[in-house]
Order: structure tokens, then C-alpha cells, then sequence
């Protein structure tokens, strides 16, 4: 399904407003991000308060394509598909601080797929690799994940807005 951003943004806004409740987090991803002129679904990134609770809130009125631990993809009763992605806050266990892997999945997320391959290109050229769902990581473990700011500086990238990650 083909939709004009403006249109796009207005419904991805209503479903934020829909979800916050559900959510710790939330923000638009995507294309809509990306600010494209035609969009063809709708991207969102949250932590989810109670994935249960969120899961049956997003299914009344919608059918489900895709039911994961990471993803939930819906299918709206105009057509539209929604993907929502699940990133987590990070917590204390044990005494270590589990960072979020927010930044991460939101760059990833964003897109575009060219950009996303010359981010994992970048790390790998420096001997490290980007897990999307872990963040940027060398030889001694995860470096960085919390930031797309953080993600770009641990691969001495230059940082981009999301209007300039077409390629």
C-alpha cells in the first residue's frame, strides 16, 4: 500500500498517542522518519511496558502478520501494515548495568537498507560488527547501543539525521 507522508505521519501520530499507554518508549521509525514522499507501511520502535497487554491491544481491530520476542507486524482495516519493534530500557541485575539497546534498533529500524549496510560495512572495516538488536560490537563485548548518536561515534562516523540515510 502506497500512502502520501503526510497522510502516513497522521496515522503513525494516532498510534503513538494509541500505544503510549502500553509503552515506556515510543517513537516513529522508517520511511515515515526518513521523511519519504510515499510510504508503504508504518515502523515503530518501543519498550513495552507488558508485551501481553500491548499485543491484545494492537490485534482488536487488526489482523496479525507476525508475532515475535522482537517484532509484532499488524495489518490495519485499511490495508496498512504496521511493524513495531521491540527495544528494552536496560536494568540493574546483579550489580551491572545492562545498557539499552534503544539507539540501535532505532538506527537499524530507520533505515534506509543502503544505510544500514554501510553502518555494518563501517563496523566491520574496523573489525567490529553491528548486531541490530545489540548495538556495535568489538572483541570485548557491546561498545555501544543506547544512542544513534552513540553508534556513530563508536564507529567514528559523522552522525546523519534520518532525512539523510537514503544511501
Amino acid at each position: 500500500m502506497n500512502i502520501p507522508l503526510d497522510k502516513a505521519r497522521r496515522y503513525a501520530d494516532q498510534l503513538v498517542d494509541q500505544l503510549t499507554p502500553y509503552s515506556h518508549r515510543i517513537a516513529i521509525a522508517g520511511s515515515i522518519r526518513r521523511c519519504r514522499p510515499v510510504v508503504h507501511d508504518i515502523d515503530l520502535v518501543l519498550v513495552p511496558k507488558d508485551i501481553t497487554a500491548l499485543k491484545k491491544r494492537c490485534t482488536q481491530r487488526c489482523i496479525t502478520l507476525a508475532n515475535g520476542d522482537r517484532n509484532f507486524s499488524i495489518q490495519a482495516t485499511n490495508g496498512l501494515q504496521i511493524d513495531i519493534f521491540f527495544a528494552h530500557l536496560g536494568r540493574k541485575e546483579l550489580f551491572q548495568q545492562i545498557p539499552s539497546n534503544w539507539g540501535s534498533i532505532l538506527l537499524c529500524r530507520t533505515g534506509s537498507k543502503q544505510h544500514n549496510q554501510r553502518i555494518a560495512l563501517a563496523a566491520k572495516a574496523q573489525g567490529k560488527r553491528w548486531a541490530p538488536y545489540i548495538g556495535i560490537v568489538d572483541k570485548d563485548g557491546r561498545i555501544a547501543a543506547e544512542t544513534e548518536a552513540a553508534l556513530y561515534a563508536a564507529l567514528n562516523l559523522p552522525f546523519l539525521e534520518p532525512e539523510q540515510r537514503e544511501h
